[in-house]
Formats: structure tokens, C-alpha cells, sequence
């Protein structure tokens, strides 16, 4: 926590910056401030994302920023980032995990697309919806949907809210 400034750090950083702009290691340091302290992860995902355009800087920087990105809402600029380290990377493991947040991030749209459609159906039938199977009945789909990895989702009857199943090998954060 420090002296339970964060602004007066991050000042104090960007100061560092302007002298020192090889120093991506203080690009680091107000994203981590913004990330920990002040919890906003687009300014975090903003600072670790400026900090990787150095050629030294480390790797995760990037992957770092699309994770906060995607926290924070911007979906999209988290998919782009995701997508170029999965592209660009030649490390085997790092593209490993690109892919499992791609296919994170594939879940997540598809499951608010359900819910979108649930409460659309439900407000016109007038009723709940019990199970997704129900969509398939009512000829929405052909057949049960299902996650990036091929596990069906799953509708809670008693909250309304699709989910992944308990039995995806999508990793849940």
C-alpha cells in the first residue's frame, strides 16, 4: 500500500517515464497501481500496454493488458490483442493460452447471446424458461448449444442465467 497515494505514485512514474522512456519497467509499475490500488483496468491495461510496444519489455505485458481488457469490459481490443500473441508468438505455451482466453472470450459473447435471447423469449411467451433444450423445441436451434470446447451450456432454472458446465474445460477466472 505504501503511503496510500496511488495518484501521487502514478505522477510520480510518468514523471520517470518522460525522463526515462527506454524504462518499460515503469510503464509496469502504474499499470500495476492502477490494476491493484485504484482497480481500473483500462488505464492498468492502458500502461501495460504502452510499456510493450518497448522491445525489451516483458512478454506478458501484452497478454497482461488483453486480460485486464477483457475484465474491464473491451471485449474486442481483448480479442485483437489475444489474437496477435496467438498469431505472433512463437512460444508453444504462451500460444496455448491464448487460445484458452480466445475461447474464453467466444463463451462469454455466445452465453450473453443466450441470455439476450431467453429474456426475449420469455417476455413474448410470457413464461420461463426452463431448460436451453426448450430453445431447441421451439426451433431456435437445431440442437443444444454448446461451448468453444464442444460442452453443452447450461440454463439455472431458478436464476434465469446460462452458464458454462460444471464439466467445461474452459477456464473460468
Amino acid at each position: 500500500m505504501g503511503a496510500n497515494q496511488p495518484e501521487k505514485a502514478i505522477a510520480l512514474l510518468r514523471r520517470g517515464i518522460e525522463h526515462n522512456p527506454e524504462e518499460w519497467q515503469l510503464h509496469r509499475d502504474v499499470g500495476f497501481i492502477y490494476y491493484w490500488f485504484l482497480h481500473d483496468y483500462k488505464k492498468a491495461a492502458e500502461a501495460f500496454l504502452e510499456g510493450s510496444k518497448n522491445p525489451r519489455a516483458a512478454v506478458w505485458m501484452k497478454t497482461f493488458a488483453a486480460e485486464l481488457l477483457a475484465k474491464g469490459g473491451s471485449r474486442q481490443t481483448a480479442r485483437f490483442l489475444w489474437q496477435e500473441v496467438y498469431q505472433t508468438t512463437e512460444n508453444q505455451q504462451m500460444k496455448d493460452n491464448a487460445r484458452e482466453h480466445l475461447m474464453k472470450l467466444a463463451a462469454e459473447e455466445e452465453i450473453e447471446t443466450l441470455q439476450v435471447l431467453i429474456e426475449k423469449v420469455q417476455a413474448r411467451t410470457g413464461r420461463k424458461i426452463s431448460s436451453l433444450d426448450e430453445l431447441v423445441s421451439l426451433g431456435f436451434f437445431k440442437k443444444h448449444p454448446v461451448d468453444p470446447k464442444g460442452y453443452g451450456y447450461t440454463l439455472d432454472p431458478s436464476t434465469g442465467k446460462v452458464g458454462l458446465s460444471p464439466a467445461s474445460t474452459i477456464r473460468r477466472y
